[in-house]
């Protein structure tokens, strides 16, 4: 599993796409995405998985269910022939946010990508569209 982060806006995906040969066909983007279908296991890549965590679009998960989530998704990566790169913003950094949602929020955020680079053999944080190796 490959792990890349990095703030908002930062050339995340287009990392991805030029250093791992992905086609939008292989990009499973939370945005506009239903968790609830199997077909999001058969995509490469998966950007902007702190949506997960936000609660607008998603029932905002539990500690065990983005637990379970992540270890789905390195089953599935043991048993096919895929190796998962996941995409997800950086949120934690800059000014404590006022609103107990919003610090809720970037903490469920960074428990989710301390879970995903935990199991990720490669992690890259982008800055300004350059990747530096941090795993």
């Amino acid at each position: 599993m490959i792990f890349i982060t990095g703030g908002a806006h930062q050339g995340k995906l287009n990392y991805a796409k030029s250093n791992y040969k992905l086609s939008d066909n292989d990009i499973a983007d939370f945005a506009n995405l239903d968790l609830n279908t199997d077909k999001l296991y058969e995509k490469k890549c998966m950007t902007n998985l702190q949506l997960i965590v936000r609660g607008e679009k998603y029932e905002p998960p539990t500690d065990k269910s983005l637990e379970d989530f992540v270890r789905k998704l390195v089953s599935m990566e043991n048993t096919t022939s895929i190796e998962y790169i996941l995409i997800m913003d950086e949120v934690g950094s800059g000014i404590v946010p006022l609103k107990k949602e919003d610090r809720e929020y970037r903490e469920a955020a960074g428990h989710l990508g301390c879970l995903i680079a935990d199991y990720a053999h490669t992690v890259i944080r982008v800055t300004c569209g350059i990747g530096q190796k941090i795993k």
